[in-house]
C-alpha cells in the first residue's frame, strides 16, 4: 500500500514548526531572566536601600504590634438558648474591654445529633429533602440550634491571668433572668426522671433476685419466662443508659451556658513584618520602575 507523500510532508512541517516555537520559548524566558538580573545590577544601589527601608519599618511594626492571645471554650447552651447565646455574641461590645473579638460556631457531629433522640433522625431526614445542609454551618443559617456543643473562640489583646477574662464573659452570658428561673424547673424535672428510672431499676432487681431463689423449682422455668427474663434485662440496660444520659445532662445544667473544656492563652502566631515588608517594598519598587 503506497504512502501519501502529502501527509507526511505535513507531519514534519508541523513537527518543525512546533519546535521551533518551543526553541523561542525558551529564548524568551532566558532573556527575561537576564533582563531582570541586568536591571537589579544597574539599580543595585536603590534595590538594597529599598529591602533596608523595608526591614526597619517591619522591625518597628512588629516591635509595636502587641501580642494577641487565643482562647477555645466549647460550650453548652441549655434550655434552648442556642439562639439566645448568638445573639449575644453578635452583639457585644469591645469598647474599654481586652477582648478584641470573639467567635462562635457549632462543633457538627451529626451521628451526635441524630443518635441523641430517635426524633432526630426524621428531622435529619427532613431537613436534607428540604436542601438544608446540617453537617455545614454559615451564620444566620438556624445550623447552630440543632447541635449541643458550640466553640467559642475570644481574642484578648493580653494574656488572660487565671481565665478571668474568659470566665466573666461567660458568668455574663448566665446572667439572664428568663433562663435562670427555667434552669431552676427543668433541673427539678430531670431529678424526678432519673429517680424514676433508678425505681424501675430497682423493682426489675427485685424480680430478678426473686426468679434466682431456690423457692422457684426448675421446672417451672419455661420458654416464656425467659422470654418475660430477656424483657426485663433490656428494660433494665434501657434505663442504666438513660441514667447515665440524664446524668450527664444534670452536670452540664449546672449552668445556663455550661463551658465542658476551656484552652486559654494560645499565642497567635503572625507572619513577620520584617520579612513581609521589605519583600513589599521590592515589589512596588519593581511596579513602578516597570510602570515608567
Amino acid at each position: 500500500m503506497a504512502s501519501n507523500p502529502e501527509h507526511t510532508n505535513s507531519q514534519e512541517i508541523d513537527l518543525t514548526y512546533l519546535t521551533k516555537k518551543i526553541s523561542l520559548w525558551f529564548d524568551n524566558i532566558g532573556y527575561s531572566i537576564y533582563k531582570f538580573f541586568r536591571f537589579l545590577w544597574k539599580n543595585i544601589i536603590l534595590v538594597i536601600l529599598t529591602i533596608i527601608l523595608g526591614i526597619l519599618v517591619g522591625y518597628f511594626l512588629d516591635k509595636s504590634d502587641s501580642t494577641k492571645f487565643k482562647h477555645e471554650i466549647i460550650l453548652v447552651p441549655n434550655f434552648n438558648s442556642s439562639t439566645y447565646l448568638y445573639n449575644r455574641v453578635e452583639n457585644l461590645d469591645f469598647k474599654d474591654s481586652p477582648i478584641s473579638s470573639v467567635n462562635l460556631a457549632p462543633i457538627l457531629n451529626i451521628y451526635d445529633f441524630i443518635t441523641e433522640d430517635w426524633n432526630n433522625l426524621e428531622i435529619a431526614k427532613y431537613l436534607s429533602q428540604n436542601n438544608i445542609q446540617i453537617d455545614k454551618y454559615s451564620p444566620n443559617s438556624d445550623v447552630e440550634k440543632l447541635y449541643r456543643y458550640h466553640l467559642l473562640t475570644v481574642t484578648t489583646e493580653r494574656i488572660d491571668e487565671g481565665g478571668k477574662i474568659v470566665d466573666s464573659l461567660i458568668n455574663d452570658f448566665n446572667k439572664d433572668p428568663y433562663f435562670i428561673k427555667r434552669r431552676e424547673i427543668e433541673v427539678v424535672n430531670n431529678q424526678k426522671l432519673i429517680t424514676g428510672l433508678e425505681d424501675n431499676i430497682e423493682k426489675i432487681d427485685r424480680i430478678l433476685e426473686k426468679i434466682g431463689t431456690s423457692t422457684v423449682a426448675s421446672g417451672d422455668l419455661n420458654i416464656e419466662m425467659y422470654s418475660e427474663l430477656n424483657n426485663l434485662i433490656s428494660s433494665k440496660r434501657s434505663a442504666l443508659v438513660e441514667i447515665n444520659k440524664n446524668k450527664i445532662l444534670q452536670l452540664e445544667q449546672s449552668k445556663v451556658i455550661y463551658p465542658t473544656s476551656k484552652s486559654r492563652n494560645i499565642k497567635i502566631k503572625k507572619f513577620p513584618k520584617i520579612i513581609l515588608i521589605p519583600i513589599l517594598f521590592f515589589g512596588l519598587f519593581l511596579l513602578f520602575n516597570n510602570l515608567l
